[in-house]
């Protein structure tokens, strides 16, 4: 079900280069459009890169799958002295520290950022990023790791911190990582 997920957002992500202007769930989703992968994505002239915060397993496999599957460059963040972010922060909106990311956002043609959702909100070392790297940003790509909370909800705060539009987003349920039976 996890490969499943990840290969529908890379073929939704890569269909399109224009900008989505909607507001709600991505157009993709929300109006059952067919898209078609764009070969020049994941090429040397098409760079990729996907930026995501994982403290458990889920949102790193999510990136790691992703990765994998669009010949995209990596880079998970860490904070500053290794201090976990804590709920709380999340539930106030405020950001934490990150380290020096090994690579430049400004140098890719996509940008896909992978938050987990915790108390409704955008995590803060996710949100450092955010408001540090976004308005290097050429195209953004989102997607979300939670219990329940709507993606597009996440997203919209995601858009409004990072400066850029969603050409696609989605979001994976916890629900989505348990075996079914």
């Amino acid at each position: 079900m996890k490969l499943i997920l990840c290969i529908l957002f890379a073929v939704y992500t890569l269909a399109s280069a224009e900008e989505d202007t909607r507001s709600g769930a991505s157009i993709s989703f929300k109006n059952k459009i067919q898209f078609t992968r764009d070969p020049a994505w994941g090429t040397p002239e098409k760079k990729i890169l996907i930026v995501y915060y994982s403290q458990g397993q889920n949102t790193g496999y999510i990136a790691e799958t992703l990765a994998g599957l669009l010949g995209a460059d990596l880079e998970r963040l860490t904070t500053r002295n290794g201090k976990k972010p804590s709920i709380i922060s999340a539930s106030f909106g405020l950001e934490q520290a990150i380290n020096d990311l090994q690579k430049n956002p400004a140098d890719y043609d996509l940008v896909i950022i992978g938050n987990p959702v915790w108390s409704w909100n955008i995590i803060p070392p996710v949100r450092a990023f955010l408001k540090t790297y976004g308005p290097a940003i050429k195209s953004a790509a989102y997607f979300t790791v939670a219990g329940g909370t709507e993606p597009d909800k996440i997203v919209k705060k995601m858009e409004a911190v990072c400066g850029k539009s969603a050409v696609s987003f989605t979001g994976i349920n916890d629900a989505d990582f348990q075996e079914k039976s």
